[in-house]
């Protein structure tokens, strides 16, 4: 009887152990903006594929700027990317505004923008996911920033 309880004790006390563990996870955030009306962020994560995101939404009156860019590591022959503007509901859902695809280049750095006119007064998401090709393996990366047309 006391070794089964031994057993059953030094099962406990190894399963407390493994979910009181912490993971450590490393990443750096640079988050700048211009004013209130012209945001963007820089986030520069320790990723395997990729080196620096930077993606931004800013609006003028209804004009809209979206922004994105990706840097690969040394060895990235190709990126590819979508981009998805949305539109939050009252309900606090999203509403697809426009995607745009084929985003692709064969190089290591991929610059991306657009403009798009939107209905004041809402607030928008830009979702923009890339693919980073390095090396023989891929890395998808979805990033989203939001914003406010006034």
């Amino acid at each position: 009887m006391i070794l089964k309880n031994k057993k059953s004790l030094s099962i406990l006390l190894a399963l407390t152990l493994l979910f009181s563990m912490t993971i450590a996870v490393n990443a750096q955030t640079n988050l700048t903006s211009a004013s209130s009306q012209s945001p963007g962020g820089t986030i520069q994560p320790y990723w395997a594929q990729t080196s620096t995101i930077t993606i931004g939404l800013s609006f003028s009156g209804s004009k809209g700027t979206l922004s994105y860019s990706v840097l690969g590591n040394s060895g990235t022959t190709k990126i590819d990317g979508v981009a998805v503007l949305e539109r939050l509901n009252s309900n606090g859902t999203y509403t697809e505004i426009t995607r745009w695809t084929g985003i692709t280049i064969n190089s290591d750095y991929l610059p991306w923008n657009a403009t798009y006119y939107v209905s004041t007064g809402y607030t928008y998401r830009f979702t923009f996911t890339c693919t980073v090709y390095r090396n023989g393996t891929t890395e998808t990366i979805p990033m989203s920033y939001s914003n406010t047309a006034y």
